[in-house]
């Protein structure tokens, strides 16, 4: 690909493998039309990566990017940089790797694509910024704690979650032991396997500052939650459907848990918790909190 000035747009004109570093750095802007073509990247490393300092934009559309066996990331980005990722398949299989990682100061947005990761993960802010909108991850496979569908780590890495579907058969949202954010707006989370759909851990020892919140103020969770009993590590819920029912400590104040039980709701569980502002009332037959 030749890339001269910022702004330009590169379109793929087939499918192609990359041994070497695929790295955006200079060029400030750059949009790549994978126009329905596969990139796969076999580098060992980051199969595509943005790392221009303060500003560097790379959008990627229309197409597939797949990590080749034991490259550890699909998409990388640092340094101030971000990567815009729209109408993209994203394909990971490598132990302890991951689909998306944003290192710090990097940041990553999905929008209408779908991750699907092997043995690792679907996305990690290892001290950067991921915003996912409209797009499915699913997770299969287990090696270790990477094997989820989205982590925080590193003290300042924030996952913010506005809608899609999502899936694993290991770990759910998880903040690793060195602290992160975690914020859910809506989607549908399910977890299949035995390991809890929310967790939080941290190692104060090795990260005396760490902090660690998991905020859910929409979506539905199909699994259990796991969530360390510290007072550096909060879990603050202000909305959502739970498959298991949440502790009331983690409930904010001024909302409240309920139950539905009009015979017009007859498939939703009874260990199913709405929850509503207490102003607020309950739609049952549709399973949700809206405004009364």
């Amino acid at each position: 690909m030749c890339i001269r000035d910022s702004g330009d747009t590169v379109n793929l004109l087939d499918s192609i493998t990359c041994t070497a570093n695929t790295d955006l750095t200079e060029v400030k802007s750059v949009t790549v039309d994978f126009a329905k073509n596969t990139f796969t990247g076999d580098n060992k490393n980051i199969a595509i990566r943005s790392k221009a300092k303060g500003d560097g934009l790379l959008t990627l559309m229309n197409g597939t990017i797949t990590a080749g066996d034991g490259t550890y990331c699909t998409l990388g980005a640092a340094d101030g940089s971000t990567i815009v990722a729209k109408d993209m398949i994203l394909n990971n299989s490598t132990a302890f790797g991951a689909s998306i990682k944003a290192f710090a100061g990097g940041t990553i947005e999905l929008r209408d694509s779908q991750l699907n990761s092997t043995t690792g993960g679907g996305v990690t802010a290892a001290g950067g910024t991921v915003n996912i909108y409209n797009s499915n991850i699913s997770q299969t496979g287990y090696y270790d704690w990477n094997s989820m569908i989205a982590s925080a780590s590193n003290g300042t890495g924030i996952v913010n979650i506005y809608s899609g579907e999502f899936t694993s058969e290991n770990y759910g949202l998880y903040i690793f032991s060195s602290g992160g954010t975690i914020n859910v707006y809506g989607g549908t989370f399910t977890v299949t396997g035995d390991k809890p759909m929310l967790k939080a851990d941290l190692d104060l020892g090795s990260y005396p500052d760490a902090t660690a919140a998991i905020n859910i103020s929409g979506g539905t969770f199909n699994g259990t939650i796991d969530v360390a009993d510290n007072d550096r590590v909060h879990l603050n819920i202000t909305g959502g459907t739970f498959s298991e029912k949440p502790d009331e400590k983690y409930i904010v104040p001024g909302y409240t848990p309920l139950f539905p039980t009009i015979p017009s709701a007859p498939k939703l569980s009874v260990n199913s918790i709405p929850l509503v502002k207490t102003a607020r009332v309950l739609k049952p037959a549709a399973a949700s909190w809206k405004s009364a």
